[in-house]
C-alpha cells in the first residue's frame, strides 16, 4: 500500500515538473545544511539545483582573505619578478575559476548544453593550470622523491577532475 502511495506521489511530482533532490541535511557534521539528524528532500524545478543555505557573508570573506594573502605575497616578492608574476597570475586565475564555477553551478538549462560544456571545459582547464603551477612551485623546493609524489598527486587530481566533469555527462 505504501509503495502505491509513493508511486502516486512521485507521478504527481513529475507531472508538476518538480523532482525531489537530496540536500545533505542528514549530515550533522556538514555546516549550513539544515537540522542535524533530519533527512528530507527539497523540491526543485526539474533541471535546476537545490538552494544550499550558506551565509551570504561567506563568499566575500573568502575573497577578502585571498586578496589579503595575495597582497602579502606580492609585498614579500618585490625583489623577484617571477614570483610577482606567479602571485598575480594565480590570483587572477583563482578569481576567474570562482566566477566560472559559480556560473556553472547556477546554470538553469540542461547540463549537456553546448554553453555549459564550454564553461565546464574552462573550469577544468583553469583547475589543471592551477594544480600544475602550484606543483611546480612546491616541487622546486622539495627533494626528488617528494617532488615526484607532488607531481603524481597533481596528475591524479587533474585526471580525477577530468573524469568527474566529463565522464558522467
Amino acid at each position: 500500500m505504501d509503495l502505491e502511495r509513493a508511486a502516486e506521489e512521485e507521478a504527481e511530482e513529475e507531472a508538476e515538473g518538480m523532482v525531489p533532490q537530496f540536500t545533505g541535511a542528514c549530515l550533522p557534521w556538514f555546516p549550513f545544511q539544515g537540522e542535524p539528524g533530519r533527512s528530507e528532500a527539497t523540491e526543485v524545478p526539474q533541471g535546476g539545483r537545490a538552494h544550499r543555505s550558506t551565509p551570504p557573508w561567506l563568499t566575500p570573506l573568502g575573497f577578502i582573505l585571498v586578496t589579503f594573502n595575495s597582497g602579502i605575497a606580492l609585498y614579500r616578492s618585490q625583489d623577484d619578478p617571477w614570483a610577482t608574476y606567479f602571485v598575480c597570475f594565480s590570483y587572477v586565475t583563482t578569481l576567474l575559476l570562482s566566477y566560472l564555477h559559480n556560473k556553472m553551478e547556477r546554470a538553469s538549462h540542461p547540463t549537456n548544453s553546448r554553453r555549459i560544456r564550454s564553461v565546464r571545459a574552462s573550469v577544468w582547464t583553469l583547475t589543471a593550470l592551477l594544480a600544475i603551477m602550484f606543483s611546480y612551485k612546491a616541487a622546486a623546493v622539495l627533494p626528488l622523491p617528494m617532488a615526484a609524489v607532488v607531481w603524481v598527486m597533481s596528475a591524479a587530481a587533474v585526471v580525477g577532475v577530468f573524469f568527474a566533469f566529463f565522464s558522467h555527462y
